[in-house]
C-alpha cells in the first residue's frame, strides 16, 4: 500500500481586498437607532487579505453624473467637505471576510440648502466603493461606478438604459479553433466588458464602434464537446448577461477503460446558500464527460435525494476501471467523521445534522465494486454569516486502493469564491487541462494554483491508489 499525504506551503499576504458585492436599499430609515432618519443604504461584500489587526476604512464618494465632479457636502454649510460617508473595521485574521458593512446616505445630505449649493436637481448621481488602510491611508481596492437618481426628495435606482447582445458566430464547429463575433448595443456608455469560455474569462480584442456600440471579434479556443460563451457589459443602468452553447465535433479517442462519475452540486441552503457548487459541479460534470466519463450530475439534493442518488451510482460503479464523486457544497466533522450535508439538513441543530446529512465513509462505500476509486470533496465552504455548526472542516479519512481530494486543510473551511467557480474548482478544472498527469501530479498542480488565488486555504489529498490513474490522455 502506498500512502501520500501533500500539504501546500503556508504563505505570506500581500494587502489586499477585494469587493465581492455592492447593492442598495433605496428610501429605509437609518438602521439601529429609535429616530427615523429616511435616506439610502448601501451594503458591501468584501475580503481582506494581510491585513489582520490593521484598522481599515471603508467609504462610499459621491460625484456627479460626469464622475468627475465631487459633490460638495452642503450640509456642513462651508467646512470645504466633500461628500464621503465611512465605516472602519479591523480584521482579526489574515484572510477575512464580511457580509455586509454598511453605509447610511440620509436625505438631509441632499435637502439641507446651504450657502454654496441651494438644493440637489432631480438627476442622477454616481458613487464608488473605496478599501484604504487606515493609518497609511493607502487606498487598496475600489469599485466600479454605482448610478442612483434622486427625485421628489427621494432616492431610487437609475433609469434603466437597455443594452442588446447579439452573438454573429455559429453554434456548432468541427474544430476548437472558433471565431466568436458579438454585438454590443448600449444606450449609455459601457464601464465594463467581461467575456468567459467556460467559466473562465478571455482577454479578447474589441473593436469600438459609433457611440456606445461594441463589437468583439476574435479567435478563441473551445473544448471538444460543449462549450459556454458568457458576455457581461456593465453601464451606467447595471450589468446584462448573454451566452452562447457551442458544441465541438469530438473526433478524439475515447478512453478504453470504463470511467463513471457522480457529481453533485448543493447551493440552495435555507439557512446557509452558496453561490458557487451547482456552478461548480455542472463544470466539473461537462469537464469530466470530455475526459470520457459516463457523468451523472445532481444538485440541491435533499437528504433522501442524496441517498438515492448514490444507490442508483452504485451499479454503475460496479466492476468499472474508475468509479469518481465529486462533492461542492456544504460538509462538517462529527464526532471523528465527516458528513456531506443535503440542502434540508438542520444545519444549526448539531445533535440531529449528522442524522440528516450522508456519511462520508458510505458515500465512499458506494466505489467499493470498483478497481480505482477517486473522491473530490469541495466541502466546508466557508459562509461567516452562518452561526454554530458549519464553522467545523473535514477530518483525514482512509481507504483501499482510493485517492480523496479535499480543498482544504483538516479542520479548515473553504473559500466559496466570488466569480463562477470555488477557488478549488477553478484550478482543478484549469489543471485537468493539462495532458498525461498522474493523479499526484495534478492535485500537487491544484494545490499550488490556489495558494497562488491567496484564499488562505491549503488543499491536499490521500491516496492508497497502487496503479497510476491519469484523467486527460
Amino acid at each position: 500500500m502506498i500512502v501520500a499525504l501533500v500539504i501546500g506551503a503556508e504563505v505570506m499576504f500581500a494587502q489586499t481586498a477585494n469587493i465581492e458585492n455592492v447593492w442598495v436599499d433605496y428610501n429605509v430609515n437609518k438602521p439601529n437607532t429609535s429616530v427615523k432618519i429616511p435616506g439610502m443604504l448601501i451594503h458591501i461584500k468584501f475580503n481582506v487579505n494581510g491585513l489582520k489587526n490593521n484598522e481599515i476604512r471603508i467609504t462610499a464618494n459621491f460625484y456627479y453624473k460626469d464622475k468627475k465632479t465631487k459633490i460638495f457636502d452642503s450640509y456642513w454649510g462651508g467646512r470645504g467637505k466633500y461628500l464621503i460617508i465611512e465605516e472602519s473595521c479591523t480584521p482579526t485574521f489574515d484572510y477575512s471576510t464580511y457580509n455586509n458593512i454598511q453605509l447610511f446616505v440620509p436625505y438631509y445630505f441632499f435637502q439641507f440648502k446651504g450657502s454654496l449649493l441651494d438644493s440637489f436637481e432631480p438627476d442622477t448621481y454616481s458613487f464608488f466603493i473605496a478599501i484604504q488602510v487606515k493609518n497609511s491611508w493607502k487606498q487598496i481596492e475600489t469599485s466600479p461606478w454605482y448610478d442612483f437618481q434622486w427625485s421628489d426628495g427621494k432616492f431610487g435606482p437609475p433609469v434603466q438604459s437597455a443594452t442588446t447582445i447579439t452573438f454573429l458566430s455559429e453554434t456548432t464547429s468541427t474544430s476548437p479553433t472558433y471565431n466568436l463575433q458579438v454585438m454590443v448595443k448600449s444606450s449609455s456608455q459601457i464601464t465594463s466588458k467581461i467575456v468567459s469560455v467556460n467559466g473562465i474569462s478571455r482577454g479578447l480584442n474589441v473593436i469600438k464602434n459609433d457611440g456606445y456600440d461594441l463589437e468583439i471579434n476574435q479567435t478563441v479556443s473551445l473544448n471538444r464537446g460543449n462549450n459556454t460563451i458568457t458576455v457581461s457589459i456593465t453601464n451606467g443602468s447595471g450589468t446584462t448577461t448573454k451566452s452562447l452553447n457551442v458544441y465541438v465535433s469530438d473526433k478524439s479517442t475515447p478512453p478504453t477503460e470504463k470511467r463513471v462519475a457522480l457529481v453533485i452540486g448543493n447551493s440552495n441552503y435555507p439557512q446557509a446558500p452558496l453561490i458557487n457548487p451547482v456552478n461548480d459541479a455542472t463544470d466539473m460534470a461537462a469537464k469530466l464527460r470530455l475526459l470520457g466519463f459516463d457523468v451523472t450530475l445532481q444538485t440541491n439534493l435533499s437528504h433522501s435525494g442524496f441517498d438515492n442518488a448514490l444507490k442508483s451510482f452504485k451499479s454503475k460503479a460496479n466492476y468499472c476501471d474508475v468509479a469518481l464523486l465529486y462533492y461542492a457544497g456544504h460538509g462538517m466533522e462529527i464526532d471523528g467523521n465527516n458528513y456531506l450535508i443535503p440542502v434540508d439538513a438542520p444545519i444549526n441543530d448539531i445533535d440531529q445534522l449528522k442524522y440528516k446529512s450522508v456519511d462520508a465513509y458510505y458515500a465512499l462505500d458506494i466505489l467499493s465494486g470498483a478497481k480505482k476509486k477517486i473522491i473530490i470533496l469541495d466541502a466546508c465552504r466557508n459562509n461567516p454569516s452562518t452561526r454554530g455548526a458549519l464553522h467545523g472542516g473535514l477530518a483525514a479519512m482512509n481507504a483501499t486502493n482510493a485517492l480523496i481530494a479535499y480543498s482544504t486543510s483538516p479542520g479548515k473551511t473553504a473559500a466559496d469564491g466570488s466569480g463562477r467557480n470555488s477557488p478549488y474548482t477553478y484550478a482543478l478544472l484549469n489543471a485537468l487541462n493539462n495532458k498525461n498527469l498522474t493523479l499526484p501530479q495534478l492535485f500537487q498542480m491544484v494545490a499550488k494554483n490556489v495558494s497562488a488565488q491567496k484564499t488562505g486555504q491549503i488543499p491536499w489529498y490521500v491516496s492508497s491508489l497502487v496503479e497510476d490513474v491519469i484523467l486527460n490522455r
